[in-house]
């Protein structure tokens, strides 16, 4: 092998490292910002859980209201039917 060649192989040996250093840091690079996604989806999941959660809280309560008002209503407006029943039976 004459220096030529042999320059040649070393240049080639070089830039196939460097060039694989550049990839390296590139995957790294992608890696991170994959990570960083995956953080923020998953922080995204939590906020999403935790107000879900505060939904169904709230909803039941809701229920819970509505029962209680109709369990009021109710008695009143048998009361009112009954007069209505009366009032038209003295007609």
């Amino acid at each position: 092998m004459n220096s030529d060649e042999i320059n040649r192989t070393i240049d080639f040996i070089l830039q196939s490292q460097a060039n694989a250093a550049t990839r390296m840091d590139e995957m790294a690079i992608q890696q991170e910002a994959t990570n960083r996604q995956v953080r923020e989806l998953s922080e995204s999941t939590t906020r999403f859980q935790e107000d879900t959660t505060r939904f169904q809280e709230e909803m039941t309560r809701f229920r819970e209201e509505i029962r209680g008002f109709i369990r009021v209503l109710v008695p009143l407006l048998e009361n009112h039917s009954n007069r209505l029943d009366r009032l038209e039976g003295q007609a």
